[in-house]
C-alpha cells in the first residue's frame, strides 16, 4: 500500500531480495514508524529501529525477510523504547503484533476494537507489549491496526472487524511445508 502509494515503505526485504530501502529516522512522529523486525534464515527475529541499518546491511546480517510496520513491543525481553511513556500513541484500536519466543516459535496477537454493539474497544499499545511479555516473547512489533486487523486460521476469520474496514494489500502466512 505504502509503496504503490508513493509514501515510505520502510526497509522491506522478501525472500532474501531488497524491495524497498526508504525509510524514517528513528523516532520519527507518523504512524507507522516504519521499525524492523528482521526474520534469520535461522527462525530468529530481531526488532530494530526504523534507521538501524539498510537494506544491504540487514541482508549481510543473514536477513530473509523484514517487515517494516511498529512501533517496537518487545526488544531483548524487555519493553520496546516507547512502552512505558503511557502517552506514546495512547488510543485503544484493533492491534495485531507478532512475536518471537525463541527461533520458529511464535505468536501472533490479535485485538478486536472499535465494534458496533459490543463493549470491546481495542487495546493500548503498552497493553499489547505487556501481553507479549508475559507470554515469553523475546522480540515483538505491532504490525498494524483498526480494519486491516483480521486473522485467519484454516480458511476461517477468527476476530470481528468494525466499521472501516479498508482493503489489505498484502499479508503473512505460516505454514509448515512437508
Amino acid at each position: 500500500y505504502r509503496y504503490f502509494n508513493k509514501m515510505k515503505p520502510g526497509i522491506i526485504i522478501r525472500n532474501g531480495q531488497i524491495l524497498a530501502d526508504k525509510t524514517y529516522k528513528a523516532d520519527a512522529k507518523i504512524y507507522p514508524n516504519l521499525e524492523v523486525l528482521a526474520v534469520f534464515k535461522d527462525g530468529n527475529m530481531k526488532a530494530f529501529l526504523s534507521n538501524a541499518h539498510t537494506a544491504a546491511e540487514y541482508l549481510e546480517m543473514g536477513a530473509v525477510h523484514t517487515l517494516a510496520f511498529g512501533p517496537i513491543l518487545v526488544s531483548e525481553g524487555r519493553l520496546g523504547p516507547h512502552m512505558s511513556d503511557d502517552t506514546y500513541y495512547h488510543y485503544r484500536e484493533a492491534r495485531c503484533a507478532l512475536g518471537m519466543i525463541e527461533p520458529y516459535h511464535y505468536i501472533l496477537l490479535v485485538t478486536n476494537g472499535n465494534i458496533d454493539k459490543s463493549k470491546t474497544k481495542g487495546a493500548y499499545m503498552q497493553w499489547l507489549a505487556a501481553r507479549m511479555l508475559e507470554l515469553g516473547v523475546q522480540e515483538a512489533v505491532n504490525l498494524d491496526g483498526g480494519g486491516t486487523t483480521v486473522l485467519f486460521f484454516m480458511g476461517e476469520q477468527l476476530n470481528a472487524t468494525g466499521k472501516g474496514k479498508r482493503s489489505i494489500s498484502s499479508m503473512i502466512g505460516f505454514g509448515n511445508i512437508e
